[in-house]
């Protein structure tokens, strides 16, 4: 895995610039923040539907996300095979979209209670406390978004 930061070029190999997730420069702290996240949702999710994309590397140029492609290695083909052939037999993707309303209602309820927070009114230890909730929702909600990412390349196919 790569998360690296560059002046220039990202490096060797083919990239492309993230626009959807990021249209524009994205801040050090978002960075640090979001891209972990999102490296183990989507290899979490790419294996889960037998992809050969094993992963993405990142890297941040001028502020702007660039992803690399990293495929799978010969020796994991098979499992990748079978992964793929178990998620087009029980129909994955159906089973990702009926769970999401639940799971989406109780991210939405958890963030409309912490939203009812004042952070003016907070002493300094529960602002702090309140960050890092915060920081651990947009976590959840990343890690979950990217791990049933891939289940958007179905339906159309259903």
């Amino acid at each position: 895995m790569s998360f690296a930061i560059y002046e220039g070029n990202p490096g060797p190999g083919y990239w492309e610039r993230d626009n959807s997730h990021f249209p524009l420069p994205m801040s050090r702290h978002l960075w640090e923040l979001f891209l972990p996240a999102y490296d183990e949702g989507a290899r979490r999710g790419l294996a889960r539907y037998g992809s050969i994309i094993d992963h993405f590397d990142f890297a941040r140029v001028a502020g702007r996300l660039y992803l690399k492609k990293c495929f799978v290695s010969e020796d994991q083909l098979p499992a990748r095979a079978r992964a793929s052939e178990e998620a087009l037999a029980q129909k994955l993707w159906r089973l990702d979209r009926s769970g999401w309303p639940e799971a989406r209602e109780q991210l939405r309820g958890r963030l409309e209670k912490t939203s009812r927070h004042d952070p003016q009114e907070m002493s300094l230890s529960g602002l702090g406390k309140y960050f890092v909730l915060l920081r651990g929702l947009l976590v959840e909600g990343t890690l979950r978004h990217f791990i049933q990412q891939p289940s958007s390349m179905f339906p159309m196919n259903d």
